[in-house]
């Protein structure tokens, strides 16, 4: 090859290679223009999302408040509804209060006080009628055992001289009466008792309490032997109840009931018309009595609690 064409090729290489870098130069330059329209492209999605970001925190935000708005309403309604629900728990309470008032209303007792004292000798001691009702403190002649009334409440029994005659029952009553009420809004409480002193062995002694209907020959009574557990100065009390005239009226009966020691053992009601009027008594066999007829009650209260006596069905 000549030295001509030699330095010809030459600069035909070195302008292939220019071209080539030329063309480098020229897709570097779309490649740092692409690269600056990717990042201008980065930039404005961050942006959206910055923005979108702040829109959904703004939606939150805006929830939140009619949440906590919404949870307010709620918990107003539910103080509202306890509110409701209280005034008429409060009204409910109110007649409910008003119903027991008037039901203990209807119920109330009253213990009827009448001054009393035995006075009444049924029986005869013997043919001689030696004790009775004018003379209540004398000895029978034929010895028969019997009755003295000592004072207005105790009734001292004298047992049968040895050999001679009988131990007696006998039968004393009170000298008042107690009477159905009139037009008597309250239930009617009459109510005495009495503690019995043996005289002789238990087995030996008998003692029967209740009332004496006044308008016929009737007696409403309580036994104590054989079926009752009693002892030496055990006290019994005997009560007659009178419902209100309303009640009285609408077919509920008068009762009587028996209490032992302070409680009561039983009840009797009345189912007859004639219940007008009942007398206290007892009925006596070696037996012995101290009464307390309620005449004065401060003094001498009753063993039995009448203000807790129940309204008995």
């Amino acid at each position: 090859m000549t030295e001509e064409e030699a330095t010809n090729s030459d600069w035909i290489l070195v302008g292939k290679e220019k071209n080539d870098l030329e063309k480098l130069q020229t897709n570097f330059d779309k490649l740092q223009k692409n690269l600056g329209e990717e990042k201008e492209k980065t930039v404005k999605l961050e942006n959206e999302l910055k923005e979108m970001d702040k829109k959904i925190q703004k939606i939150n935000s805006d929830h939140k408040n009619e949440i906590e708005e919404m949870k307010q309403k709620f918990q107003q309604l539910i103080d509202k509804n306890d509110s409701c629900f209280k005034q008429k728990d409060g009204k409910i309470n109110f007649v409910e209060e008003e119903i027991f008032e008037k039901e203990i209303f209807e119920k109330e007792m009253n213990f009827v006080k009448i001054g009393n004292k035995w006075k009444e000798i049924e029986y005869n001691c013997c043919y001689r009628n030696c004790i009775n009702t004018n003379y209540p403190t004398d000895k029978c002649v034929k010895g028969y055992g019997f009755v003295n009334i000592i004072n207005d409440e105790n009734i001292k029994y004298i047992n049968c001289l040895m050999w001679k005659g009988c131990d007696q029952y006998v039968r004393i009553c009170g000298e008042n009466s107690f009477k159905k009420p009139l037009n008597c809004l309250n239930y009617s409480l009459h109510y005495f008792e009495v503690k019995c002193i043996f005289e002789r062995k238990k087995s030996e002694v008998d003692m029967i309490i209740g009332f004496k209907n006044c308008n016929a020959y009737d007696y409403t009574e309580f036994k104590t032997q054989p079926s009752k557990s009693w002892n030496n100065k055990d006290i019994f009390g005997c009560g007659l109840v009178y419902p209100p005239t309303n009640k009285l009226n609408e077919g509920e009966f008068p009762y009587i009931f028996l209490t032992q020691n302070g409680k009561q053992i039983e009840k009797v009601t009345l189912e007859k018309d004639n219940f007008d009027s009942y007398k206290p008594y007892v009925k006596l066999l070696c037996c012995s009595v101290e009464t307390n007829f309620g005449n004065d009650l401060e003094s001498n209260p009753f063993i039995y609690d009448i203000s807790k006596h129940l309204i008995l069905k």
